[in-house]
């Protein structure tokens, strides 16, 4: 080739998500599915990770990751309390790296509770409490 670089006008990009389609925090009823797709740009394509609370994220029979072209997303089956906390996707190519984090709030079924007044003397009727509960990865603050 008589000593000629030939170069081709390949794209290239550090990756990048398309942050205008993805939502920071979720909140979610225990029992429900949820799909978190997260679409992003890069080239070539990146290497992407899931991390939920600082750790990878392990698939199972209820929790799938996925990566397709420009999206990659995770479905957990059947909420659990445990779900709650924060999911981390981690994109890496050989241009650069892009984190994205969504915080997931799980609220408990309604569990309803009904109180005699045998237990209670000083109570003189029946009444019916309805409780709800929220697990989620931020503290309270009482």
């Amino acid at each position: 080739m008589n000593g000629f670089l030939l170069s081709r006008g390949f794209d290239t990009a550090a990756p990048e998500f398309s942050t205008e389609q993805i939502h920071e925090s979720l909140t979610l009823k225990e029992g429900e599915t949820v799909i978190m797709e997260l679409p992003y740009s890069a080239s070539p394509a990146p290497r992407v990770t899931w991390d939920f609370n600082g750790r990878p994220l392990v698939s199972s029979r209820r929790v799938t990751v996925d990566v397709i072209r420009n999206m990659t997303s995770a479905c957990i089956g059947h909420v659990e309390m445990a779900d709650a906390g924060t999911y981390t996707v981690t994109l890496e190519n050989s241009f650069g790296k892009s984190t994205c984090s969504i915080r997931v709030k799980v609220f408990g079924k309604s569990r309803e509770y009904c109180f005699h007044p045998y237990h209670c003397p000083s109570l003189h009727v029946w009444f019916t409490l309805r409780v709800e509960i929220l697990a989620s990865s931020v503290p309270a603050h009482c």
